[in-house]
């Protein structure tokens, strides 16, 4: 059974490329720092992730645009709707007062039925 520490430094023998050194010596010389990263590939992540900003944020003033524009269509379609109810009720009421049973009309009658 290999102890916590033989393991460590067996990994660290045969492993050294997968802590990033370039060979066992400098994996020796330092067991237990990890590599830093190279500079460009933090700037190339960093700009990775400004671009994914950019974009999620480009899809959501693209959303709110088409947000707006539904909401202005609705509106549209609910004052069109009233005009129409409006209209309707107006001819409604034009026919109403126009029809010939409201229109004045003298009625004579018959000689027996006068007094």
């Amino acid at each position: 059974m290999f102890s916590l520490r033989g393991l460590i430094c067996c990994n660290l023998v045969f492993c050294a490329s997968l802590l990033g050194f370039n060979s066992d010596v400098q994996a020796q010389n330092y067991p237990f720092i990890p590599p830093i990263p190279p500079q460009n590939n933090i700037i190339f992540y960093h700009n990775l992730l400004q671009q994914q900003q950019q974009q999620q944020l480009l899809q959501q003033q693209r959303l709110l645009i088409i947000q707006q524009q539904q909401q202005q269509q609705l509106l549209q379609q609910q004052r069109l709707l009233i005009i129409q109810q409006q209209q309707k009720q107006q001819l409604l009421q034009q026919q109403y007062y126009n029809s010939p049973a409201l229109t004045p009309a003298f009625i004579t009658l018959p000689p027996e039925n006068r007094k």
